[in-house]
């Protein structure tokens, strides 16, 4: 088994918590050599796998099994590693393995032509997709402004951020996945300091390159870092004290089909590690070779890799945030993928005032879902550059990791919350949940709202209305199921009858405050009524 390392500096440790991943990891192609090619090979089945379903530890952590076992999750044939007596007979055809994905059950190979067609002819290969082409790298440019701010947005508390960390909440025990382009930097600047110190930092590898170091190409994961975890006396991320694992996947001189497989492997391996979040601020579109391009009619969820790979992340266990793209004022102007998959969160961005950024990429699906998802403060965002100074910048990756930590912050405060409960807690705390767009989708989130309907969904009572004494803001109501509709009366303490109220619920929580807002203070019951259920609840207005 091999044992990952992670290097700081010029040392050199062993690896918290060990990963148990592949032996085989993605390097760069453009090394390869004229007379060989590379292809994914898609296989049969698995058998002659070296993991068992029944021991999953010698390829999944510990983390990674405990995580599974809280979402009731299954491990599958799908956690098994590639069949090593597959890749030994590919082996002996003379081809190189490049990387094996044990979700898609493929294996990337080098090969020559006609070793590629003996191949082909063994009896567990199934199908293959052609060679990889890279092409000619292009130039990146990066906005500097000199600014000294608390946060990343000083509309911070637009989002809950500030309140967030008044609550104490910052992220403690809570891993998190970002997948980038190189996280130069971040292993020397006083900011990212307390992450090394404090073993923040469970696993790093760059998995396009195939080598440990992270902290040189390019600056953006430096920057997305930079938001969500950074401590200093003047800039404060979002969750300074989650642990992470910083993962490289995205070749920014160029763009190709390759990255999509880059980042599958790097979903595999923040599974393997027990990743609870995966913050993505990267998606694709077109690619420099023009044939392998997308269309708008591929963002449907399914077509691309990156997608199937996103949801299946989900599927294991992992909440996956994406960005939605920057191509609003652009001819596409739709969202890239993978924030077109089902279950990833996919986040436009907002500006101070509440509207969206011109940039941020636009929906609905080619199979008409609502997206993006939600938004976050995406323009005008402050980030740490590797000199350690800080800069303005502007995209859907600014405004990605600041859901991805409020995401985090819920985790922390309710880590017996199913995935799919936190999502949905997540949306109906959005500014429009009532009526979603194409544009901003269900809006923006507020944490302190979300914080709020977490504690009412967990409470163990059928029916649960809070606060409760209640005097102004927001006022919810838990009812027992969702999909049902739901008769509510509100009686003073004459029995006057004083609000009548009927809804078909699409979730268990009903906003309260605009129906009791004439009420005068006093005591009422409150009867909850629907064709399977009554309920009567005591409550005080203030």
């Amino acid at each position: 088994m091999e044992v990952l390392l992670k290097k700081r500096s010029q040392d050199m440790v062993l690896l918290k918590p060990i990963c148990f991943v592949c032996l085989f990891f993605l390097f760069n192609l453009i090394t390869l050599q004229a007379q060989s090619n590379s292809y994914i090979l898609y296989l049969k089945n698995k058998q002659g796998t070296t993991g068992s379903i029944n021991d999953p530890s010698t390829y999944l952590s510990p983390r990674s099994i405990e995580r599974k076992n809280k979402q009731n999750i299954l491990i599958d044939s799908l956690d098994l590693p590639v069949s090593q007596s597959y890749l030994d007979q590919i082996n002996m055809q003379g081809a190189e393995i490049v990387f094996t994905s044990k979700w898609m059950n493929a294996v990337c190979i080098k090969a020559t032509s006609s070793q590629y067609n003996a191949i082909l002819n063994l009896p567990f290969v199934n199908t293959s997709v052609s060679t990889f082409r890279i092409s000619t790298k292009k130039n990146t440019q990066a906005t500097s402004i000199v600014a000294q701010p608390n946060y990343a947005t000083y509309f911070s508390d637009y989002i809950g951020i500030t309140q967030m960390h008044q609550m104490g909440i910052n992220g403690k025990g809570v891993l998190i996945a970002i997948t980038d382009s190189g996280f130069p930097g971040t292993d020397t600047l006083s900011a990212f300091k307390h992450l090394w110190s404090n073993n923040q930092i469970d696993y790093y590898y760059d998995v396009a390159d195939k080598e440990s170091n992270i902290f040189n190409d390019d600056n953006h994961g430096t920057y997305i870092l930079s938001v969500l975890a950074a401590q200093a006396t003047d800039y404060t991320g979002i969750v300074p004290a989650a642990n992470y694992i910083l993962l490289r996947t995205e070749v920014a001189a160029t763009e190709s089909t390759l990255e999509e497989y880059n980042w599958l492997r790097a979903a595999e391996i923040a599974d393997s590690c027990g990743a609870d979040i995966i913050s993505v601020s990267l998606g694709y579109t077109t690619f420099d070779n023009p044939a392998t391009s997308y269309t708008y009619a591929d963002m449907n969820g399914k077509t691309s890799i990156i997608s199937q790979a996103a949801d299946m992340a989900y599927d294991k266990g992992i909440i996956v945030v994406c960005s939605a793209g920057n191509d609003g004022n652009t001819s596409w102007k739709y969202i890239g993928t993978p924030a077109d998959a089902k279950n990833v969160l996919a986040v436009g961005s907002v500006d101070m005032n509440n509207s969206k950024s011109a940039f941020s990429s636009v929906g609905p699906t080619a199979d008409g879902r609502i997206k993006p998802d939600l938004c976050a403060p995406g323009s005008n965002i402050y980030c740490i550059k590797p000199d350690g100074t800080l800069f303005i910048a502007n995209g859907t990756s600014l405004s990605t990791p600041m859901i991805s930590g409020l995401i985090a912050g819920m985790k922390e405060s309710y880590p017996a919350l199913t995935n799919d409960a936190l999502k949905s807690l997540l949306l109906q705390s959005c500014d429009q949940y009532q009526q979603p767009d194409d544009q901003k989708g269900y809006g923006v989130p507020h944490f302190t709202k979300t914080y709020k309907l977490a504690g009412i969904y967990t409470d163990n009572a059928t029916s649960v209305i809070a606060p409760n004494p209640y005097q102004s803001g927001e006022l919810f109501l838990k009812v027992p199921v969702n999909n049902e509709l739901y008769n509510i009366e509100v009686f003073d303490n004459q029995g006057k009858l004083n609000v009548s109220y009927s809804e078909y619920t699409t979730s268990t929580i009903i906003e309260m405050d605009d129906l009791v807002k004439e009420l005068t203070p006093g005591f009422y019951l409150i009867v909850v009524q629907s064709a399977n259920n009554r309920e009567i609840l005591k409550w005080i207005k203030l």
